[in-house]
């Protein structure tokens, strides 16, 4: 089964302990408005545990070394059009 590694930014304190208790998450970390965790599997559960939360950021990626904090990330290297 596929792991994500997910960092979400919220406006206030993440849902930490909803996204815990979701199916498939572990290594949640929170740090300030930052939420760090892994998922495995669907997203779904994940997502859910989000809900009424708001989230102004969202990075979802195979590794957990490219995070929101990642200089390629924050430059919106990723979201560039290669032409």
């Amino acid at each position: 089964m596929q792991v994500r590694y997910v960092e979400a930014r919220c406006v206030g304190r993440p849902p930490a302990t909803r996204v815990a208790s979701a199916s498939g998450v572990s290594e949640v970390d929170v740090d300030g408005q930052v939420l760090r965790c892994a998922v495995t599997g669907s997203l779904q559960p994940f997502l859910e545990a989000l809900h009424g939360a708001e989230v102004v950021d969202l990075v979802c990626a195979p590794s957990p070394h490219r995070t929101i904090a990642s200089p390629d990330l924050r430059a919106g290297a990723d979201r560039r059009d290669p032409s």
